[in-house]
């Protein structure tokens, strides 16, 4: 692995040192990259992963998946921030994820997090789903206090 990514993967095992209570994996594939799993907090949370690849880090919470933070555009102090600041919203009590429904598949999903100090809300969906099915939406939290 890059010096880029290691320096995420360490803020991700700092973040993890912090948070005890979470329960994670870690995991290697044939071609080299690693991914940190972890799980939700209760059955009304949903689980994040990063794949942290040589060039960059793939972020993922749910069914929803960001667009990849890369070596060509950040720092690796800059990827460690974000991966840190990443993590910490989605835990904490302010980070949901809103999936919508067509039927019983989700369609469109909505995190809300921080991301380069503000609040956001990134979208993910799919292109083709079923228009007529019954239409529902879920607001899923892991909402771990991280405050000393």
């Amino acid at each position: 692995m890059s010096d880029f990514v290691e320096t995420a993967i360490t803020a991700a095992q700092s973040f993890l040192e912090s948070s005890s209570a979470l329960k994670h994996s870690w995991r290697t594939s044939g071609s080299g990259a690693k991914t940190l799993t972890i799980d939700a907090v209760g059955d009304s949370g949903f689980p994040v992963e990063l794949v942290f690849e040589e060039y960059g880090v793939y972020p993922y919470a749910g069914d929803w998946h960001g667009a990849p933070w890369d070596c060509t555009v950040w720092t690796g102090e800059q990827l460690a921030a974000a991966n840190r600041e990443f993590l910490q919203s989605v835990y904490s009590p302010d980070g949901f994820l809103d999936v919508y429904y067509a039927g019983n598949n989700p369609y469109r999903l909505i995190l809300h997090h921080r991301f380069e100090g503000a609040w956001v809300n990134d979208e993910t969906g799919l292109i083709f789903f079923n228009w007529f099915g019954k239409r529902s939406r879920r607001t899923l939290r892991n909402g771990v206090d991280h405050s000393d």
